[in-house]
């Protein structure tokens, strides 16, 4: 939940996630999908300069998604797809799995299978949408308030958007430090 510049609302990655997940789950066929509510919330500290951004900081985030997915397990779901919008999460969402696997494997003798398969998928990075999004922008896509979040938060809420002048006319690109 973090800025996104004068043009974009606050919790463009919350709102971008969902957007894909419910109309992924639309298209699938021949099983079913559950898509669970959104947690909007992740590691945005290094936006917290910057109103409107609000973060959890690492112990709280691995801890919600911890139980998030212990919560899952116990439900009778066994395969979790997290469907992340900001790469401050990555990490932690990825250290999340590697401690539910670690957990549940020292609970059970032997075996290379978990009660739950956890996978991570940003996006930007889900089949065809890197590939059009070069397609469709080839020069100034970059990391954070892209070409890609203005169309697809278009898309899916066109009021969402505003129509700024905006400067410099493609942000920069590189590692987000603070």
């Amino acid at each position: 939940m973090e800025q996104h510049g004068p043009h974009l609302a606050v919790g463009v990655d919350a709102i971008l996630c969902e957007g894909v997940c419910r109309r992924a789950a639309e298209a699938v066929t021949g099983t079913e999908v559950v898509v669970a509510p959104t947690l909007w919330c992740g590691m945005a500290e290094h936006h917290m300069s910057l109103g409107g951004t609000f973060t959890f900081d690492l112990p709280t985030y691995r801890a919600v998604l911890l139980c998030f997915l212990k919560s899952i397990e116990r439900h009778g779901f066994r395969r979790v797809l997290i469907v992340n919008g900001h790469g401050g999460n990555i990490a932690t969402i990825n250290a999340a799995f590697a401690e539910i696997y670690g957990e549940w494997s020292l609970k059970r003798a032997g075996g290379n299978s978990a009660p739950v398969r956890c996978q991570l998928r940003n996006w930007w990075e889900l089949s065809g949408v890197d590939r059009l999004c070069k397609e469709q922008f080839p020069v100034g896509e970059g990391s954070h308030a892209t070409a890609s979040e203005v169309s697809v938060t278009y898309a899916a809420y066109p009021d969402a958007v505003k129509r700024v002048e905006m400067s410099p006319k493609i942000a920069p690109n590189g590692p987000i430090l603070d």
